[in-house]
């Protein structure tokens, strides 16, 4: 009797483990050699994007059994059954933002936070998928899209929104107002909003986004006309009367300029000329003392005689991003995509780093910042129930 206990016992643990396990994992790393330097980052979000036939749903030939709408980031269809773990057994989660998804497609893209990346040696994590037993969004509580944003991230928004949209950290500093046409196109990660040439404005007032110290403002941008003149503004902060505290722009005609106004008006002005049709990450970093103008995740510019706290006005500080074609003729088109802001000064192997993991992401069967292992069908027993003479074993 007691034997047969036991049995049942483990019967009923194996079915467990064999009705809630994930089918499929794959491991992905992190490749060392595309950090900006040789120390570490902590609270890194990396982008994984993935397209293959696997991450397809079952109904399309894939092995996605489920799909779920995120709560959280963005409101977007996202596989149910996948989730993110920082050891192959699938045991500990970490968080992921899932920002597009094609389900007919096996196109995945999603943002998920490493609490550690070695720069010296590769860093592994997993995605584990394919469970037909779990169809509600596992990726909540600690594992939720604004926890893959660390806290010095005050705005995160994956373009396009047009009107109210939404900000993947926990601030909740969401986009509202602006007027002219904005059409989705392909961004530099999945899409992004193409600008009309003068006059649209993206207005997020927030008294969490009047920092005053330490800044980094970043944005992509492809210009597809430069124009003539200045202040086609990509991010701005208007205090007070056109008394900016805060701009990341286009100057004469092809440079960028970065300006944590304190009083003194110091701009840093770039020294590369950029292009039209090609994407460029674009930063502003304000460490307290110094401007720092960052293309592509190299310093590009220095502004040496910038001190203080930056200007604010109570009441007044309203942010726009994406005026491209700024007033009074000054055409600029072109698209932008992933606008963030950071109450810190970000270091240059951060900023390096988000370059390389964003314009060459990797792909499985095409690595490159991050490494793809293949496809592992996890072994999951079988378990059978015999009917003997006097019970069940």
């Amino acid at each position: 009797t007691n034997m047969r206990k036991l049995l049942s016992i483990f019967l009923l643990f194996a079915s467990s483990q064999v009705f809630g396990a994930y089918s499929y994992t794959r491991t992905v790393s992190v490749d060392h050699t595309k950090c900006g330097s040789a120390s570490a980052l902590s609270d890194f979000p990396v982008l994984v994007s993935i397209s293959h036939t696997t991450f397809e749903t079952v109904a399309n030939g894939g092995h996605i059994s489920n799909t779920v709408t995120q709560s959280g980031g963005n409101a977007v269809t996202m596989p149910a059954d996948m989730i993110f773990t920082s050891d192959a057994g699938g045991t500990t989660k970490i968080p992921w933002e899932v920002e597009s998804y094609d389900a007919s497609r096996g196109i995945l893209v999603a943002w998920v936070k490493l609490s550690s990346i070695g720069c010296t040696v590769d860093t592994p994590f997993y995605v584990l998928y394919g469970d037909t037993g779990v169809t509600t969004q596992q990726n909540t509580g600690s594992y939720s899209p604004a926890n893959v944003w660390d806290s010095n991230h005050l705005l995160v928004i994956h373009l396009p929104q047009q009107g109210a949209g939404p900000d993947s950290t926990s601030n909740g500093n969401g986009i509202s107002g602006g007027a002219g046409t904005l059409t989705p196109v392909a961004g530099i990660v999945a899409n992004g909003l193409s600008m009309p040439g003068l006059g649209w404005d993206y207005t997020a007032p927030s008294a969490s986004l009047r920092t005053l110290g330490a800044t980094t403002v970043e944005t992509w941008v492809k210009f597809t006309a430069t124009g003539s003149g200045e202040n086609s503004m990509m991010i701005e902060r208007d205090n007070d009367n056109l008394n900016w505290g805060i701009t990341l722009e286009l100057f004469n005609n092809n440079h960028a300029k970065f300006d944590a106004s304190t009083g003194n008006d110091a701009p840093v002005i770039g020294g590369t000329a950029l292009a039209t049709g090609t994407w460029y990450h674009l930063s502003g970093v304000y460490d307290g003392a110094l401007e720092h103008l960052y293309v592509n995740g190299v310093e590009d510019a220095t502004a040496t005689s910038a001190s203080g706290n930056i200007r604010s006005a109570a009441g007044a500080s309203d942010y726009t991003f994406g005026d491209l074609g700024h007033a009074n003729g000054r055409a600029t088109n072109g698209v932008l995509d992933e606008i963030r802001m950071s109450g810190s000064a970000r270091s240059s192997n951060w900023l390096r780093t988000e370059y390389n993991n964003i314009s060459s992401p990797g792909n499985i069967g095409a690595d490159s910042f991050l490494k793809f292992g293949v496809e592992d069908a996890r072994s999951i027993p079988t378990v059978r129930r015999r009917v003997i003479t006097g019970g069940e074993y």
